[in-house]
C-alpha cells in the first residue's frame, strides 16, 4: 500500500515550485544585467541624469522606444517645444492622452522617479494592499543623458505586468 500525500505536501510542492520560479527569473535577470550594461538606479543617479538632460537644452526631438512586457511594442514619440505632439504604437497613431507623455524623455524620468519613491516608501515601512518589492536597473545615454534602458521587476505584487523593460532604439534631436 502506497502512502497518500497530505494537503501539506501539495502546498509545500507548490511553494517550492514558486520559489524555484522566482530564483530562475532572478538568475535570468542577473545574466541580462551583466550583458546589457545596466546597473542600480538611485535618486542621485536619476537627478544627475535629469540635470544633464536639461543642460542639453533639447526641447524638440523624435524618440523610438521598444517596450517589453508580455509582448513587444514600439512607440515613436514626437516632441516639439517640450510638448508631445504625436505618439505611434506599432505604427498606429494614438489619441489617448495618457500615452502621450509616458514615452517622452520627461515621462520616462517620471516613471523611474515613481518607482524609486515606491521603493523608499516600502523601506520606510509604508505598506498597503498593492505594496510589493520592486527591483529596478537602468542605463542613461552617455551623450544626452536620457533613460536609455530600464528594467523593472515586481515581486509579490498584483500587477498584471510584473516585468517591464524599455530601450531607446532611436533618438533624433530636431
Amino acid at each position: 500500500m502506497e502512502p497518500q500525500s497530505t494537503p501539506n505536501q501539495g502546498t509545500s510542492k507548490r511553494r517550492g515550485l514558486y520559489i524555484l520560479g522566482i530564483i530562475t527569473i532572478l538568475a535570468s535577470w542577473a545574466i541580462y544585467f551583466i550583458r546589457s550594461g545596466v546597473s542600480d538606479v538611485d535618486l542621485t543617479l536619476l537627478n544627475d541624469a535629469r540635470t544633464e538632460w536639461m543642460k542639453c537644452g533639447i526641447d524638440s526631438y523624435e524618440i523610438e522606444v521598444l517596450v517589453t512586457t508580455f509582448q513587444k511594442d514600439r512607440y515613436v514619440v514626437s516632441v516639439q517645444n517640450s510638448e508631445v505632439v504625436a505618439v505611434e504604437l506599432n505604427g498606429t497613431s494614438l489619441k489617448r492622452l495618457h500615452a502621450f507623455e509616458t514615452w517622452s524623455v520627461n515621462g520616462m524620468f517620471e516613471t523611474i522617479a515613481r518607482d524609486l519613491e515606491h521603493i523608499e516608501n516600502l523601506k520606510a515601512g509604508n505598506t498597503g494592499p498593492e505594496t510589493c518589492e520592486i527591483l529596478i536597473k537602468g542605463a542613461f545615454d552617455p551623450r544626452y543623458h536620457f533613460p536609455q534602458k530600464y528594467l523593472r521587476f515586481e515581486i509579490g505584487g498584483m500587477n498584471q505586468t510584473p516585468d517591464v523593460s524599455w530601450e531607446v532604439s532611436r533618438f533624433k534631436p530636431l
